[in-house]
């Protein structure tokens, strides 16, 4: 099953794609395993045209009927550190970066549909509130 991990681990999109971050900071590809606090901006709503192109694309080069996005290992402080992320959460009566790891998988899922997929997730997020809302 491919995995394309989203939205930490992103260092390399982040790098070549900044405008994608939570954070505006000089990215570096990350060359070494951990976690990290670079994650994408979920609240961007160009990000998501961009992931619905990544994973088209990586679609038709692996026959598997699912398709991991990770989601694990977002520490939540670049979320937490940046105010219109913030704003975002607030104006939502999200309490946790959680609820909006939540949020972005509701948004990625579906994308993830359209390529023919059923998503995986590697996060205790995947299931609160996600499918009540589908």
């Amino acid at each position: 099953m491919p995995e394309f991990v989203v939205p930490a681990h992103t260092t390399a999109i982040l790098t070549a794609y900044p405008e994608f971050a939570s954070v505006k900071r000089d990215y570096k590809l990350q060359r070494y395993f951990g976690v990290f606090d670079p994650v994408m901006d979920p609240t961007n709503e160009k990000l998501y045209p961009f992931l619905e192109k990544l994973y088209l694309e990586m679609s038709s080069l692996f026959p598997d009927q699912y398709l991991h996005i990770g989601g694990d290992e977002n520490t939540g402080k670049d979320w937490e550190n940046t105010p219109h992320i913030k704003a975002f959460m607030k104006a939502r009566g999200m309490k946790s970066t959680g609820e909006l790891q939540t949020y972005f998988n509701q948004r990625l899922l579906p994308i993830i549909r359209k390529c023919g997929k059923t998503m995986m997730d590697g996060t205790k997020y995947f299931n609160q509130g996600f499918l009540r809302k589908l």
